[in-house]
């Protein structure tokens, strides 16, 4: 599986049983993609004269999908250009239906995500009345990692400041893990009472297709 995120430009090719001939002086052929609310198109770059069409995707802003594929089998265009065989015969330009074997879909998974990841704490933000021997959870709604690591992993500790709002300032003994979008604090003694806790991310984070969200609360 390959994510994607805002501005990312994917390459997809679309492969002719011969040689085929493109006129893109009138305008420019593309491929209809399904990408959400809103469709956008990969559009042609280079493979004149050759068998193998090669069309570039840029990843707008909004674009989401959870494995890209075109729109429909109809979803090639010349656009006002022409594609043509070597006797100027127009080209087919129907494609395998999406999901069906050749399309683009059996052929590469490719997630688009280009909306950064939202995190909650439990307890809330000014909870009251929290068991003193409560866990803290930090929950993210898709699964994220360190900023340009593979993931969220190694030192937890180092992410994690946990600390009581007192004239000394003193940080928590805690036990964290990370484990399906959810890290989880685990103080080393109970919480004291009447006392503010605070948590803290001290690094930024991302979703795998690189959405950053920094974090700290």
């Amino acid at each position: 599986t390959d994510n994607y995120s805002v501005g990312s430009r994917i390459s997809i090719n679309v492969t002719f049983d011969e040689r085929v001939f493109v006129d893109n002086s009138t305008g420019n052929p593309r491929i209809e993609l399904e990408t959400g609310s809103t469709d956008d198109n990969a559009t042609y770059i280079s493979g004149n004269s050759s068998s193998v069409l090669y069309f570039i995707y840029t990843v707008g802003s909004g674009d989401y999908s959870l494995d890209l594929d075109y729109k429909s089998n109809s979803s090639l265009s010349a656009n006002s250009g022409t594609i043509r065989d070597n006797s100027s015969n127009d080209a087919t330009l129907t494609l395998p239906s999406p999901g069906s074997t050749d399309s683009l879909r059996a052929n590469r998974t490719i997630v688009i995500d280009t909306t950064a990841p939202t995190v909650t704490f439990n307890p809330a933000n000014g909870a009251t009345l929290v068991s003193q021997s409560a866990d803290i959870l930090i929950t993210f709604n898709e699964p994220v990692r360190l900023i340009n690591n593979a993931s969220l992993t190694g030192d937890i500790h180092a992410l994690i400041i946990l600390r009581y709002d007192d004239t000394d300032g003193d940080n928590i003994p805690k036990r964290a893990t990370y484990n399906n979008k959810v890290i989880t604090i685990n103080p080393t003694d109970d919480l004291e009472k009447n006392e503010l806790v605070y948590v803290y991310i001290v690094q930024n984070v991302e979703d795998h297709a690189g959405n950053k969200i920094p974090v700290s609360t």
